[in-house]
């Protein structure tokens, strides 16, 4: 992932985390998703995918909080 990719994400991050049940579990998936080689776009479907598997509920609610700042700050 492009630098200035990796920035907007871990910006969003920053922004919902107060608003996070659990932000390390988030914030480890993030630091794996970004170490591959991904596009923006492609880091936001595979992060979708990755949430709609998601086994806790209150994971995947976090999961969804981070998504959809993210996909807004893309619009």
């Amino acid at each position: 992932m492009r630098e200035e990719d990796k920035k907007l994400v871990w910006e969003s991050f920053s922004s919902v985390r107060a608003y996070l049940s659990h932000p390390e579990a988030l914030e480890e998936r993030i630091e794996e998703l970004s170490k591959e080689d991904l596009s923006l776009d492609g880091f936001v479907e595979e992060f979708g995918n990755l949430t709609s598997v998601a086994a806790d509920p209150t994971e995947k609610t976090d999961w969804r909080i981070f998504l959809n700042d993210l996909r807004s700050r893309l619009s």
